[in-house]
């Protein structure tokens, strides 16, 4: 038995690192793109108490080489001065403007419903729903419209560069890139037709208005946590294109301001991309977190070297595609680990309890998803 586990273990880790490699050759990259096109993107922005984040993402989209745009800022009943922020920049430019959301309604996310009600305020050819601590680099908004141009998208979602400024942040949010570069090879997402392949971030969502407005995609996820993914299932289920790319630090994002808030954060939505199931979620947390040590035990300090060397160059490959400091993600990777035991674990116990809240606000339990055999999801 202990032989068949053994061997299980270093399968395990063997397809991550395949996994990995597979994408770190394809490179899914968001390519730069300098060149301007007269399409209009509506930048669409949903904001709940971002009164710190929210001047230094508005200040980069002034800087944005491709002109024809609109900033759309929906101040979700915040308390800190968000409205007050985003009314200063709609005052100052032409091109900006802020509306109040609407009272949360039952049966809706917060944030489905704030995006929901942005899309209707929209007039370009492109909705880019943007999370408020993002920031820009000046090619963004052309290099995303060459992209679904280019490839005739209905979908663009793109990973941003994490910024990691704390000890906590370095031993949590890696482990976002480290799961969606393992676990999927990201090409497949617009090669393959089954609705499985997907990954999206909901922090970076650019969408061909035209389809938006059709599909109303936010009002089909109306009451789930993790909408990015499930959006991007549901492009797929309508035989759209979608595609997810890295950043290729055209955007960089700082998602938590650090330790506790990273775990608060990602306690909401880990289980997300495992269809919601406890089962498939433990099935790829335990032996990631207990798998190196029940190698030490089962086949000693040779065992265990070449795991590592499996870890450490699948750590290598991810944490480059995603630009990512290799360092760091190497020698705290048992950190990540233990607060991948520590994180995932909250998981679970907000998601049989129904008492997730972010931002004030209960999130209740999520949607357990089901494959059929026809690869279409269903509740």
């Amino acid at each position: 038995m202990a032989s068949i586990l053994l061997a299980f273990l270093f399968i395990f880790f063997m397809l991550q690192l395949v996994v990995a490699a597979y994408n770190y050759y394809r490179k899914p990259l968001l390519p730069h793109c300098a060149e301007t096109s007269t399409d209009k993107i509506s930048i669409l922005i949903p904001a709940r108490n971002e009164a710190k984040s929210l001047p230094i993402l508005l200040k980069s989209l002034t800087q944005q080489s491709h002109r024809n745009f609109e900033v759309i800022v929906l101040d979700d009943e915040s308390d800190d001065g968000t409205a007050d922020i985003a009314s200063q920049y709609a005052a100052s430019f032409d091109s900006f403007s802020v509306v109040k959301g609407e009272p949360l309604p039952a049966g809706w996310t917060g944030k489905n419903f704030a995006c929901a009600q942005l899309a209707k305020k929209a007039s370009g050819d492109y909705l880019l729903f943007l999370d408020a601590d993002i920031v820009t680099r000046p090619h963004l908004l052309s290099s995303l419209v060459n992209v679904m141009s280019r490839d005739e998208l209905t979908l663009l979602s793109v990973v941003p560069q994490q910024r990691l400024t704390t000890l906590g942040e370095k031993a949590t949010v890696p482990l976002m890139n480290h799961m969606l570069l393992t676990l999927l090879p990201l090409p497949l997402i617009s090669e393959h037709e089954m609705p499985v392949f997907a990954a999206a971030c909901g922090q970076v969502m650019c969408f061909q208005a035209a389809d938006y407005q059709i599909y109303q995609y936010h009002e089909r996820v109306k009451n789930e946590v993790v909408e990015d993914l499930r959006i991007m299932r549901s492009v797929k289920e309508l035989s759209q294109k979608g595609k997810t790319l890295m950043a290729n630090k055209l955007v960089q994002c700082r998602m938590y301001s650090g330790y506790r808030d990273a775990v608060n954060g990602f306690g909401k939505n880990f289980l997300g991309p495992f269809y919601n199931k406890i089962a498939l979620f433990l099935a790829y947390m335990l032996p990631m977190v207990f798998g190196p040590l029940f190698v030490w035990n089962a086949s000693g300090p040779v065992g265990l070297l070449i795991l590592l060397t499996i870890v450490g160059c699948t750590r290598v490959l991810t944490s480059l595609l995603a630009n990512e400091h290799v360092w760091y993600n190497l020698l705290l990777f048992p950190c990540i680990l233990l607060n991948l035991l520590i994180i995932g674990s909250r998981a679970i116990y907000l998601h049989v309890s129904g008492r997730g809240k972010w931002k004030g606000r209960t999130i209740g339990k999520p949607t357990v998803l089901r494959y059929p055999s026809d690869g279409k999801l269903s509740a």
